[in-house]
């Protein structure tokens, strides 16, 4: 790109190119801005910031910057600040809002927030993740939660290696919903604080808020345990509590905003007076409309003024926040963050404390202010660009002119672009909700042993279990995101089975199909590589004569 500014010509195109597309540049240079810093918060005028990778390499006086060789993006009377961290974001499907991922997430970025703090595991995120960044989508960095801790699931026989596991399959942290004993609440805890995974969620019922601050659960959602003292007048124990909560440094996310929404406290006529309506399918805020007819109907009863008082009596207490409105009904992606910060500046929050639960804490949360959350050189180029001050007045977090995430740039007419299309998508096709924890595929066999010891051995899959009872046998074996369940009660053949015998085929996608062909002859297995106009493949049988391909991954969605 550099040596393109010299042509003049193709300057004024990319010029205009710049304006539909996120730029992937390695370096950029935000001239002349007003920079806000949180920790310690500071505004300076007339700086220059430069950006090298996905890394901020310089901040200071514009007249002492040497800019030469950098994109410059001009920012006169413009502020800059770090991206933002929705702390309770619910992913679309089945904990989520009944729209595209994709649109989810390119929301939640147009409106200047940068990471998720994932709030429910699914077990297709990690792939999900995987592909955002691999098809480089206009996305937040997202920190997803590992499998969910609940009543209805298995305890864990060694949650300290567990929780390890997660951590190094890529989760980076875990939530407590609901149901475990006092005791159990104790293991995981320090469990996880051994492991080096933030637990945090929910407050069990059984255990009270001082225990859960004495084993210091590194976060408490939705301000579980200080509104029932609240609510009960007990004032003196509720600031007693809220003093434990900032010694240990216990986060709280109280998600204000989306009681007052889901309960109707506030006025309906204000929800649907809230921004960026035009930005959601016209699908979904008809539903949320049908559901507002349906709420109003219903006797709801929740306490607003213990909520709120909570949440003033925290103001001064030095106990570390998180800021998200949560997913729900009337609150666009990331703009509903805006929703939130008024709650807090309703009972005396400062607009600069705001936007400090906003951005830096997010990465106090996850112990890494040395890499994101705060503009600061060596941190992670995480920035939202502004036309207005936010710390002058928070509505102006809306006049986002742009977002860098993690070094790439995405001027916000390209971004607005590709929100237009949301409007008019049609709604996803949905079955019942289920609420599908895995899915996975049973094949029966008669040549039992050599079925899995071919799928372990050929292909690599990992054994889960296995079970006898009698002649009946199984094993299951991992299968990618799902599992494949070899058992006895087959019937075998000596050679490729037909259609008819067998409608099903196994499929396995891979990157290098001649490097897999010559892995399969080096174990005798005799095979071919096969080219077709969608793709190619390498089609073999099992020990039972059950049909299996391999393809290549590189067009399979072509």
């Amino acid at each position: 790109m550099r040596a393109f500014k010299k042509m003049f010509g193709l300057a004024i195109v990319v010029a205009i190119l710049s304006t539909l597309q996120s730029e992937v540049y390695s370096q950029y240079a935000f001239k002349d801005v007003n920079v806000i810093s949180f920790q310690p918060f500071q505004v300076t005028p007339n700086q220059t910031v430069l950006v090298d990778g996905d890394r901020i390499q310089k901040i200071g006086p514009s007249k002492d910057v040497q800019v030469q060789d950098f994109e410059i993006i001009d920012c006169s009377s413009k502020f800059l600040m770090p991206g933002m961290m929705d702390s309770h974001a619910h992913l679309p499907g089945p904990q989520g809002l009944d729209m595209e991922i994709k649109d989810y997430l390119l929301l939640q970025l147009a409106a200047g927030v940068t990471s998720l703090r994932v709030a429910r595991h699914e077990p297709d995120h990690l792939e999900l993740k995987e592909r955002a960044q691999r098809e480089a989508w206009p996305t937040p960095h997202m920190y997803l939660a590992a499998p969910t801790i609940r009543s209805t699931d298995a305890i864990l026989k060694d949650p300290i290696e567990s929780f390890k596991g997660y951590k190094s399959q890529g989760y980076s942290h875990v939530k407590y919903l609901s149901g475990l004993t006092p005791v159990e609440h104790e293991v995981y805890v320090n469990a996880a604080l051994k492991a080096g995974v933030p637990f945090w969620g929910h407050l069990p019922k059984q255990i009270s808020l001082s225990r859960a601050l004495e084993l210091r659960q590194v976060g408490i959602e939705h301000f579980n345990g200080y509104t029932n003292l609240a609510s009960t007048e007990k004032f003196d124990e509720l600031d007693s509590r809220i003093k434990e909560t900032a010694k240990r440094k216990v986060f709280n996310c109280p998600t204000i905003s989306w009681y007052h929404s889901y309960y109707l406290i506030d006025d309906p006529k204000t929800l649907l007076a809230r921004p960026g309506f035009d930005r959601v399918p016209s699908y979904l805020l008809e539903s949320w409309k049908s559901w507002m007819e349906t709420r109003k109907t219903e006797t709801i009863t929740i306490d607003k003024k213990a909520r709120m008082e909570v949440l003033r009596r925290f103001k001064d207490s030095g106990a570390p926040m998180l800021m998200s409105a949560g997913d729900g009904y009337f609150f666009v992606p990331g703009l509903a963050m805006y929703e939130e910060m008024k709650a807090f500046a309703e009972v005396g929050y400062s607009n600069k404390d705001i936007l400090r639960f906003s951005t830096y804490n997010g990465a106090d949360f996850f112990e890494q202010t040395n890499e994101f959350g705060n503009l600061k050189e060596g941190l992670r180029a995480d920035l939202v660009l502004l036309d207005a001050d936010p710390v002058e007045d928070l509505s102006n977090i809306h006049s986002v002119g742009g977002v860098m995430v993690g070094g790439t740039w995405h001027p916000i007419n390209s971004l607005l672009t590709k929100i237009k299309e949301i409007q008019t998508r049609e709604k996803p096709s949905q079955g019942i909700n289920m609420n599908i924890k895995r899915t996975g595929i049973i094949l029966n066999v008669e040549k039992f042993d050599e079925c899995v010891a071919f799928y372990r051995d050929v292909f690599g899959l990992k054994v889960m279990h296995e079970k006898q009872n009698g002649d009946f046998r199984l094993t299951c074996l991992e299968f990618g995101g799902s599992y494949l369940m070899v058992e006895t009660g087959g019937v075998a053949k000596d050679q490729e089975k037909s259609t008819s015998e067998n409608p099903s085929k196994l499929r396995f996608n891979a990157d290098d199909l001649p490097a897999v062909l010559a892995k399969l002859k080096e174990r005798g297995i005799d095979a071919e590589i096969q080219t077709f106009d969608w793709g190619s493949t390498i089609n073999l049988t099992d020990p039972d004569g059950n049909r299996v391909g391999i393809r290549d991954e590189a067009k399979f969605e072509e």
